[in-house]
Order: C-alpha cells, then structure tokens, then sequence
C-alpha cells in the first residue's frame, strides 16, 4: 500500500476499541500514536471490540449504530471501575 497519496485512514484505539479516521494533518500523527493501530476495515474492527465484551447486535447493522453501541459498552466498563 502506497501512503504517499493516501489522505485518510482508520484508526482503531487499543484501549477504548473506539474506532475513527484520521485525515489531513492529522495522519503522520496518528500513525505515530503507540496506542492506535491502522484498520482496514472501520466496521469490522469494531464488530471485534463488540464481540469481545460480549454484545449482541444485528449482523446487517449499520457503522453509527455498531459504534454507538461500542461507546455504550465501554461507558459501562468505566462506571465499574
């Protein structure tokens, strides 16, 4: 893959599992950043963060609502704390 003519790309947090796009200037820096790691694929990286905390969803659901969720779950995770 050539990243001189690549203007975005999608980041997954290690931590959280929040999955976004880095865009612009933004890009050398999140591709930097140790605690996220690139993404192919926005939708299933975040159908892997669900799986592993165990929540259910709907195979056709969309990315907004996979990712609402996901912020969901992890809000929950850290009220337990």
């Amino acid at each position: 893959m050539s990243d001189e003519k690549q203007d975005s790309a999608w980041f997954r947090h290690k931590e959280s599992g929040q999955v976004f796009e880095a865009s612009g200037r933004f890009l050398p820096d999140a591709r930097k950043n140790r605690d996220l790691e690139e993404t192919s694929d926005p939708v299933v990286a975040v159908k892997m963060e669900l799986d592993k905390r165990g929540v259910k969803y709907q195979p056709n659901t969309g990315y907004k609502k996979l990712q609402a969720l996901l912020d969901e779950a992890v809000a929950a995770e850290n009220e337990g704390q």
